[in-house]
């Protein structure tokens, strides 16, 4: 195995363990009610919920084969990354957390006005607080890797693109 690849993995594993430090019980909004930040940007951007598994991210996410008229979905979590940035995918909706350029975005997909499919979410400077600016990612499969571009509502370009590869197993 390459030292370069594995020193990466290694890299990417630890930043996981971090991520994974803040899990439940931090940030919020007092009241006991947390804003789905997919919802959100869904609704910004009057963009209409779809099943990612029916799109063309369906075979790097894992998404199981059609069983009679059930509609495809996502096994399990997959999980992307690069020295600066990790995404997790689960079912239609994602976070990304794009360390080097400062980046939380929390997502679901869905189709725009424009037909297009991408993640419509929130993003936001820090992952323990909650995103609160519209925002969309688009993904584009290359390989086995994904590019990731993040957009604010107008346009213009956060972050990416960025291209990240895949991490086995759950972090």
């Amino acid at each position: 195995m390459n030292p370069t690849f594995r020193l990466r993995a290694a890299l990417v594993a630890g930043l996981l363990v971090l991520l994974a430090a803040c899990g439940p019980g931090v940030g919020g909004t007092g009241t006991g009610a947390v804003p789905d930040p997919g919802n959100s940007g869904l609704q910004f951007f009057g963009a209409t919920p779809q099943n990612v598994c029916l799109g063309p991210l369906a075979t790097a996410l894992g998404c199981a084969a059609v069983v009679g008229s059930d509609p495809p979905t996502a096994q399990t979590p997959r999980h992307f990354a690069t020295g600066c940035a990790v995404a997790s995918f689960s079912g239609d909706a994602v976070e990304l957390d794009a360390l080097c350029s400062g980046w939380f975005f929390s997502g679901r997909w869905g189709l725009g006005a424009d037909g297009i499919g991408r993640y419509h979410g929130l993003v936001g400077p820090d992952p323990v607080q909650p995103p609160t600016h519209p925002a969309t990612l688009e993904v584009q499969v290359q390989g086995a890797d994904l590019l990731l571009t993040l957009l604010a509502a107008d346009g213009q370009v956060l972050m990416g693109p960025l291209l990240l590869s895949p991490v086995p197993g759950a972090p």
